[in-house]
């Protein structure tokens, strides 16, 4: 993304979610942080049963465990990780991201 994307997309709060599903990347683009995290748990709920879950953030321990308790009814309480993205993934993405990784029975 160049720096005038970023620039423009942070003005107009965009919040990316990039997804990967059987090895074939996509994205998505939304606006807020609010329903960033909405359209998240809406892809959890449509991808159950789920049989592994690792919360991924860059830097944001606590952001993430807040969203770990929001998202607590839908995944495996025995095999939730929760660990912080390496720095290459992390210097694209920046500071303060987070998100899943999951196995499903889907």
């Amino acid at each position: 993304m160049s720096a005038t994307l970023s620039g423009i997309g942070s003005l107009l709060r965009i919040k990316p979610i990039m997804k990967m599903e059987d090895g074939k990347p996509s994205s998505e683009r939304v606006r807020t942080t609010r329903k960033a995290e909405e359209r998240l748990v809406k892809m959890l709920e449509e991808r159950q049963p789920i049989e592994r879950f690792a919360l991924v953030h860059t830097n944001a321990a606590e952001e993430a465990e807040a969203f770990r308790k929001r998202l607590e009814p839908m995944i495996p309480a025995d095999d939730a990780y929760s660990m912080d993205i390496t720095p290459v993934i992390g210097a694209h993405i920046g500071p303060g991201a987070v998100g899943y990784a999951i196995v499903s029975g889907k």
